[in-house]
């Protein structure tokens, strides 16, 4: 699900777009609109873990794939602990 920014490269532009999905769909939801929800927002962690990675930013990356880990009934737990190891 990587923007067309990420694909040619321009982490820093994508950074930006991913960041604006997260802080959209990081308001309040109903519990039904929240299962529709849900993936979109997990996608966008992990698309700015994998910006923040590819830019140097360990920390920022760290944290980004801790919320992917503590999300509820997250099932996508490898692919952050995979950037958490590459980030140190």
């Amino acid at each position: 699900m990587l923007c067309s920014f990420s694909q040619e490269g321009k982490f820093g532009i994508a950074l930006q777009q991913y960041a604006r999905v997260v802080r959209l769909l990081d308001g309040y939801f109903s519990n039904e609109e929240k299962e529709k929800r849900d993936p979109i927002l997990l996608a966008g962690h992990l698309n700015l873990a994998a910006c923040h990675l590819k830019l140097r930013n360990s920390f920022k990356c760290i944290k980004e794939c801790e919320k992917v880990i503590s999300f509820p009934h997250s099932r996508l737990q490898v692919v952050p602990l995979l950037f958490k190891g590459v980030s140190f």
